[in-house]
C-alpha cells in the first residue's frame, strides 16, 4: 500500500465510528468482474477501496449513492432499465457509485483518461447524455472531503459555511500558509481544487469548481466548538491574506439577540 492510500485509510478510521468492524471488501472474483467492464486497469486506490469497502461502507454509505461491487455490476447487467452507450466505455468512463435518486439520477463515474499515478478524475452525468460534469480529482479527495465534512465539521458545536475569493486565481497558495499558522494540518495530501484542514478543535474543508481552469472561489465548512473560534480563524485569514472572506449560513443557526 502507497503512503498516500495509507493516509486516507489511516484518516478514515479515525474519524468514521465503528468504520473497521463494519465495512466489508468485496472478494477478489468480483473485482475482476469490476476489471471486465472496462479495458483500462483499474487505479490503485480503487482497488484499495474495492478490497475494503467495496460490499459494504458501513457507517460511511452515502444516504444515495451506492459504491458496493453488486451496484454496479447490477447497472451494466440491466441495459433495459439502464442502457449505458458504448461511447462511455470506449472513452473510459467507468461507473463508480450508482445514484438511486428517482429524480434526477446523476451516477458517479470514473474518467480513466485523467489519472493521476493512483487514482483517477471522478465526474457526475447520465451515460444517455454525451456530457458529464467533473467532480473531484480523484475517488480519494470525494471520500476524504464528504466524510470529513459528515463526521467532523457537523459535529461540532457550532459550523457555517461560505466561500474564499482570490483575484489571483490561486486561492490555497495563500490559504494554506496561513492556516498552517493557526494550527492546522493537512491529513490527506491533495491536488488544487480540494482541502481538509484539521487541529484538535476545528476542522475545515474547501472545494474549487473543476470546470473552470480560472477559478477565484474555494467553498469552505467550517466545524468548531462555538462561534468566537470560528470567528477567529475566519478573522485571522482575512487579515493575513488577499482572501476576500465570505461567511454565508450558520448551522446551527445563531440564536437572535
Amino acid at each position: 500500500m502507497s503512503p498516500h492510500i495509507e493516509s486516507v485509510e489511516r484518516y478514515l478510521l479515525r474519524i468514521v465510528p465503528k468504520l473497521a468492524a463494519e465495512w466489508q471488501g468485496a472478494r477478489e472474483e468480483e473485482i475482476a468482474r469490476i476489471q471486465a467492464l472496462t479495458p483500462h486497469p483499474l487505479p490503485q486506490f480503487y482497488v484499495w477501496f474495492l478490497r475494503r469497502m467495496g460490499r459494504s461502507m458501513g457507517p460511511m454509505a452515502f444516504p444515495l449513492v451506492d459504491f458496493s461491487v453488486n451496484a454496479i455490476l447490477a447497472a451494466y447487467a440491466d441495459e433495459e432499465e439502464y442502457p449505458i452507450d458504448p461511447l462511455w466505455i470506449e472513452e473510459g468512463y467507468l461507473m463508480i457509485g450508482y445514484n438511486r435518486d428517482n429524480v434526477m439520477p446523476l451516477h458517479l463515474w470514473y474518467d480513466l483518461n485523467e489519472r493521476t499515478p493512483e487514482d483517477a478524475l471522478v465526474v457526475h452525468g447520465d451515460a444517455t447524455v454525451a456530457e458529464a460534469t467533473r467532480d473531484f480529482s480523484n475517488f480519494a479527495e470525494l471520500l476524504v472531503w464528504g466524510k470529513a465534512g459528515k463526521f467532523r465539521v457537523y459535529t461540532r458545536a457550532q459550523a457555517c459555511d461560505g466561500s474564499f475569493k482570490d483575484d489571483a486565481y490561486e486561492p490555497f497558495v495563500c490559504l494554506d500558509p496561513v492556516m498552517k499558522q493557526l494550527g492546522f494540518h493537512q491529513p490527506v495530501a491533495m491536488q488544487g481544487r480540494c482541502r481538509v484542514y484539521e487541529r484538535e478543535d476545528a476542522t475545515m474543508i474547501c472545494k474549487g469548481s473543476l470546470d473552470d481552469e480560472r477559478d477565484k472561489f474555494r467553498f469552505y465548512r467550517l466545524g468548531a466548538p462555538d462561534e468566537a473560534t470560528i470567528r477567529s480563524i475566519l478573522g485571522t485569514i482575512a487579515r493575513e491574506t488577499r482572501l476576500l472572506v465570505k461567511l454565508d449560513a450558520w448551522e446551527p443557526p445563531l440564536a437572535t439577540p
